[in-house]
């Protein structure tokens, strides 16, 4: 689960397009795909009895709820006169503010746990990606959730900068982080206070952009031109790297192979940047969030994603009222493999061995968090 790419000053949703063009159709076309969806399900249905695994089932019935869903609210976006009979009914709201609520209100309800599987499945570039480390297979996560934080530290110029506003916050709260910086948006200093603060500094490409076009080679330059940028900086000897808005490719999850970095997404996230209701997103945050989590945020600027430093705020809090300490990915990382009962690679819980050793697990916590 990764964030989608945003300018400053540039709205999130496309503008509307004619319906008479044929890359994007209009709602007609639209309505006519959606009734393909329940012809879909009922194959499905029928299917299931011939499958031997419980995991492709529930995968499946998932990817197909995800998908009706999505075509509902194509259809509902484009439909004006719905929209101005409800207007004119005094309901006065934005068809995206209710499209983003539907949408997390879903996955937050269906588990983005439970799509990892799907995901990996669909596009086998995600394999050893990092999603969470789930406390049953690690029971050294237990009661530590990393806290990554994305597209620092600033695209507008260091005097729009809010990192001394947010290390204040994360220091307020007792919590570490995983910063993944691009390198065009850094300034003097900025990774030398990261790190005296005790926080992760990994690799998020030299800008916000789309690089999924990219092939091996030019990615490799884009990727080594961060990683130069980061390499005095990094500690604890792993290396990190989220691709901008999620989309890993396979010529790209080779070159990080070769590279011996980790691809890191997560199993919390919410659209902060684009839901200004931090209150609202903090609250599908905390929902998603259990022992083992990552959860990805992002970096406020003053004028561009400010509100995301209150959303920050709210669920470093929400994870205090619940005993939960936010940590670094590296710290997360180290607490999973201080007592790995699961394989390393993770995004699940397959267990390899049997026990919980409280008292173990306890020591193991406390030197990450001294570490």
């Amino acid at each position: 689960f990764g964030s989608r790419v945003q300018r400053p000053g540039s709205s999130a949703v496309r503008p509307p397009h004619s319906a008479a063009s044929p890359r994007h159709p209009g709602p007609q076309s639209r309505g006519a795909r959606l009734r393909r969806w329940p012809v879909a399900l009922v194959g499905a249905a029928v299917a299931f009895p011939a499958m031997r695994h419980r995991r492709a089932v529930q995968c499946c019935l998932i990817g197909a709820i995800l998908c009706s869903f999505w075509q509902i609210c194509a259809v509902l976006q484009a439909s004006e006169d719905v929209r101005e009979s409800l207007r004119s009914n005094g309901l006065r709201f934005s068809w995206r503010e209710l499209g983003l609520w539907l949408q997390w209100s879903l996955i937050t309800a269906v588990g983005p746990r439970r799509l990892v599987p799907l995901l990996r499945f669909a596009l086998p570039q995600y394999a050893s990606t990092v999603f969470y480390y789930g406390e049953a297979g690690h029971p050294g996560t237990s009661g530590l959730v990393a806290l990554t934080v994305d597209d620092g530290i600033c695209r507008q110029g260091a005097q729009r900068s809010m990192l001394n506003e947010v290390l204040s916050l994360l220091r307020e709260q007792s919590a570490h982080a995983t910063f993944f910086l691009s390198s065009q948006y850094l300034h003097a200093g900025d990774l030398a206070k990261l790190v005296a603060d005790g926080h992760e500094v990994a690799n998020h490409l030299p800008e916000d952009r789309e690089y999924h076009q990219l092939d091996g080679p030019a990615f490799e330059a884009e990727f080594l031109e961060t990683d130069a940028a980061l390499a005095p900086y990094l500690r604890n000897g792993r290396r990190w790297f989220r691709a901008p808005g999620g989309r890993l490719t396979q010529a790209m999850a080779e070159v990080l192979q070769s590279q011996n970095v980790t691809h890191a997404l997560g199993d919390s996230y919410a659209d902060d940047w684009q839901i200004k209701d931090s209150a609202l997103a903090a609250s599908f945050y905390l929902r998603q969030i259990d022992s083992g989590s990552v959860v990805i945020m992002h970096m406020p600027e003053r004028g561009f994603r400010e509100h995301t430093l209150e959303t920050m705020r709210l669920v470093l809090q929400g994870l205090r009222d619940r005993g939960l300490s936010a940590v670094s990915l590296g710290q997360l990382a180290r607490a999973a493999a201080a007592q790995p009962l699961a394989s390393p690679s993770s995004g699940g819980d397959r267990i390899e061995g049997h026990g919980h050793l409280r008292g173990a697990r306890s020591r193991a916590i406390a030197g990450v968090l001294d570490g």
